[in-house]
C-alpha cells in the first residue's frame, strides 16, 4: 500500500530528490519502516501534492531529534525556493 500512495502523490520541487536523501541516510534495517510511517503520515494527512515544506513537517514530525538536527540543514540547502 506504501508504494501505491507514494507513486499517487505529485512531487515538486526538489521534494523528491530530499526524500531520496532522507531514504539514503537511512540505514537498510529501518528502511521499510520509514517508507511505511511516510506513506501513513501522507494518507493521515490527506497530502496529495509533496512540496518541499511538506518534507520538512514529515521530517519535523517522524524523525527523532537527533535525525533531525542532521538531516533539517542538509535539506534546508537543497530548497528549490
Amino acid at each position: 500500500m506504501e508504494d501505491v500512495i507514494l507513486k499517487a502523490v505529485k512531487w515538486e520541487g526538489n521534494s523528491k530528490d530530499m526524500y531520496k536523501l532522507v531514504l539514503s541516510q537511512t540505514p537498510l534495517l529501518f528502511k521499510k519502516q520509514i517508507i511505511i510511517l511516510v506513506s501513513n503520515w501522507i494518507n493521515h494527512n490527506n497530502i496529495k501534492v509533496i512540496t518541499e515544506e511538506v518534507v520538512f513537517e514529515i521530517v519535523e514530525d517522524i524523525a527523532p531529534l537527533k535525525i533531525k538536527m542532521k538531516l533539517l540543514p542538509v535539506l534546508k540547502s537543497m530548497r528549490s525556493i
